[in-house]
C-alpha cells in the first residue's frame, strides 16, 4: 500500500519535473526577450548584463522609421550590426548584409560597408552564405586582411547594360553573376576587381559584390537596378569565447572563429530529435513524428529536457523518498501511540484496572488464560459475522470462530454498559474453573470497546434446549424441569459469592452437578448423563453472573447455560 503510494507520488513528482523542462525557461524575470517582433534568446539579451553572455552577445534595441512608421529593431551593440534573427539551436544570428559597389559613377551607387568581425565570437558561416558578384567580364576578389580569399569571374557581351539585365540566384553559372563559397574563420572583409584578360569594356564597368544567406539567394529573380535597392540577409555564427561562463553539459568545445589552438570556445547543441535552446539547462525538448487516420503530422511532446542535470534529478527523487519514507515513519508511530492511547482508556473502561487487583491477591491464574488481539479474533469469527452467532444473552452476544492453530472457540461479546464488576466477577470465576464438565476459558482481549472473552466449544446445546424442548433420550416432566433449574439457579447463585472461602469447591460443585442429573432420571441415562451432561459453553457461567431475580425466568435460564447430551 505504501509502495504504491510512494511509486505514485515520486510519478508525480517526475511528471512535475518534465513539466518544468518543458516549458519556456528564461534566466531572469527581468530579461526581455523580445525586441520588435524578433526573439531574443539567451546567449543574447537586453538591458541587464545579468541577462547576456558578455558585452558581444549584448543587444540594442533601437527605433528606426520604416515606411515613415517607428519600428523597434534589434542590433548587436559591440559591433552595430541590424539583427534578423537568431536561431539558438544552430548558434547562428542573421544579419542584414550591405551590397558593395566597385567602379560606379551613377547617382545612386551605394558607398561601401565597413564589416569587420574582429576579436568578437561571430564569423560568417561557410555553411549558410554565398559570396555573390555581378558585373560584366570582371573577376571580382573576396579579400580578408588584404589577403585574397576567394574570387569568381562573370561575362557578358560588349554591348549589354548589366544594370538592367535580370539576375535570378537560380541560374548564376557565370553570365552577367557568379557566385563562391565562402572560406573558414571569415570575420572581415573587402572586394576588389578587375578586368578579365583580352574582353572588352562593356557598356558599363560597374560592378556589385555581397555575402548573402544561400537561402535567400536560391530565392532571388529580379533586375540589378531592383536588386540595389533591397536588403538581403547574411548569417553569422557564433561560440562562446568566455571560458569562466558556466553551460549545461551538452555543451562542446568548438573552432569556430579560429583553428589555431585545439579549440577556440564552445557550443551548444540538443541531440537528434529535440528542439530548443541548448544554452539554458532544460531549455531542449522532443520531437516526436505521429501519424494521424488522415495525415502525417509532427507534435512536439514536452518530455523535459536530456540535459537536466542527472544528479539534480536523482538528487530530488531520493529526497522525495527519503522525506515519504520518513513522513510514513512518522505516521506510523503517532498510529501506534494513538492505538496505544484506545487501547488504555479501554482497558480502564473494560475494568483492567480492577482485574489488575484480582491479579495482585492471586485470585486469577494468569498462566491458564492468554490474552488475545482483535485482528486474530476478528479473523477468527469472519469479523463477527451474523452466521457465526451461537446465542444471545442478557450479557452479550456469542460467536463461533476458528483461531489460526485450527482450535474452535466460542467468542463472547460482553455488553459491560457499566457493570464492570460483573464482568471481571465472571473473568475472575472462569479463570479457576477447570473441570471437564465446565466450559473453561481460554482467553479475552480487553483492550477494545466492547470486551471479548473466548471460551472452549462445546457441540452439545444447551440448558434451555434441554428444559423447553423435548427430548426421546431424555424424557422429562414438567416437575422435573422446574428442580433442575431451581437446583442450578442455586448452585450458580452460591458460585457467585465473591468471598472464597464462601463459595463452593470445584469438588462440590462437580457433585452437586451430578446430583442433579440424577433426579428422577432413568437408569438407562444415567451413564451417559454422567459423562457428559453440563459440559456447556460459558454460557453458563454468563447466567451465573445475573441476579437471582433473573435466575426465575426461563427465558435467562435458556439463554445461559448450556449442557451436553
Amino acid at each position: 500500500m505504501f509502495l504504491q503510494l510512494a511509486f505514485d507520488i515520486i510519478l508525480t513528482f517526475l511528471c512535475f519535473v518534465h513539466t518544468l523542462e518543458s516549458a519556456q525557461i528564461t534566466i531572469s524575470p527581468k530579461c526581455d526577450s523580445m525586441c520588435g517582433e524578433v526573439e531574443i534568446p539567451y546567449p543574447f539579451g537586453m538591458n541587464d548584463p545579468a541577462c547576456y553572455a558578455g558585452k558581444w552577445f549584448e543587444i540594442e534595441c533601437l527605433t528606426k522609421s520604416m515606411n515613415n512608421v517607428p519600428t523597434l529593431t534589434p542590433h548587436l551593440k559591440a559591433t552595430n550590426l541590424e539583427v534578423s534573427s537568431i536561431d539558438a539551436l544552430r548558434s547562428t544570428v542573421t544579419i542584414w548584409s550591405s551590397t558593395f559597389t566597385l567602379n560606379c559613377h551613377r547617382d545612386f551607387v551605394i558607398s561601401e560597408p565597413d564589416i569587420h568581425l574582429r576579436g568578437s565570437p561571430f564569423v560568417y558561416s561557410q555553411e549558410r552564405n554565398k559570396f555573390v558578384a555581378m558585373g560584366c567580364n570582371l573577376v571580382t576578389y573576396l579579400l580578408s586582411n588584404a589577403v585574397q580569399v576567394g574570387a569568381c569571374a562573370s561575362i557578358c557581351d560588349s554591348n549589354d547594360d548589366i544594370f538592367f539585365h535580370s539576375i535570378s540566384g537560380n541560374y548564376c553559372s557565370g553570365k552577367y553573376c557568379c557566385e563562391s563559397s565562402l572560406p573558414l574563420y571569415l570575420s572581415e572583409f573587402n572586394v576588389t576587381s578587375e578586368r578579365l584578360a583580352g574582353k572588352n569594356r562593356s557598356q558599363s564597368d560597374c560592378s556589385y559584390a555581397m555575402i548573402i544567406e544561400e537561402a535567400v539567394w536560391e530565392k532571388v529573380s529580379a533586375e540589378l537596378a531592383d536588386l540595389t535597392n533591397l536588403k538581403f540577409t547574411a548569417v553569422l555564427a557564433w561560440e562562446i569565447v568566455d571560458s569562466s561562463l558556466e553551460l549545461p553539459d551538452n555543451c562542446q568545445n568548438s573552432y569556430i572563429t579560429s583553428s589555431e589552438r585545439s579549440h577556440s570556445g564552445r557550443t551548444c547543441n540538443c541531440y537528434d530529435g529535440f528542439v530548443g535552446n541548448p544554452y539554458i539547462p532544460g531549455g531542449c525538448i522532443e520531437v516526436i513524428k505521429g501519424i494521424s487516420s488522415n495525415c502525417e503530422s509532427e507534435t512536439i511532446h514536452h518530455r523535459g529536457s536530456v540535459y537536466l542535470s542527472l544528479a539534480t534529478i536523482l538528487a530530488s527523487v531520493v529526497g522525495s523518498i527519503i522525506l515519504l519514507l520518513r513522513s510514513w515513519w512518522l505516521h506510523k508511530v503517532v498510529r501506534k501511540r494513538v492505538a496505544k492511547k484506545r487501547k488504555e482508556k479501554n482497558f480502564k473502561q473494560n475494568g483492567g484496572l480492577l482485574l489488575q487487583q484480582r491479579l495482585s491477591t492471586g485470585e486469577v491464574s494468569v498462566e491458564k488464560v492468554k490474552h488475545l488481539s482483535l485482528k486474530d479474533l476478528e479473523k477468527a469469527t469472519d469479523s463477527f459475522n451474523v452466521n457465526r452467532v451461537l446465542g444471545k444473552g442478557g450479557q452479550g452476544t456469542v460467536y463461533k470462530g476458528m483461531l489460526v492453530d485450527g482450535q474452535i472457540v466460542a467468542v463472547k461479546k460482553f455488553k459491560v454498559e457499566g457493570n464492570v464488576e460483573e464482568f471481571i466477577n465472571e473473568f475472575v470465576i472462569l479463570s479457576q474453573i477447570n473441570h471437564r464438565n465446565v466450559v473453561k476459558l481460554l482467553g479475552c482481549c480487553l483492550e477494545t470497546e466492547i470486551p471479548l472473552l473466548v471460551y472452549e466449544f462445546i457441540p452439545n446445546g444447551n440448558l434451555f434446549q434441554y428444559l423447553h424442548d423435548q427430548n426421546e433420550d431424555l424424557p422429562m416432566t414438567w416437575e422435573m424441569r422446574l428442580r433442575i433449574a431451581t437446583e442450578v439457579a442455586n448452585l450458580a447463585y452460591r458460585c457467585l459469592e465473591l468471598n472464597g472461602k464462601k463459595r463452593p469447591s470445584m469438588k462440590e460443585v462437580a457433585s452437586e452437578l451430578y446430583r442433579i442429573l440424577k433426579l428422577e432420571m432413568k437408569p438407562s441415562t444415567q451413564q451417559n448423563i454422567e459423562e457428559t451432561e453440563f459440559a456447556g459453553i460459558e454460557e453458563y457461567q454468563s447466567w451465573a453472573a445475573s441476579s437471582v431475580s433473573d435466575i426465575g425466568s426461563n427465558s435467562t435460564l435458556s439463554n445461559t447455560i448450556p449442557t451436553s447430551k
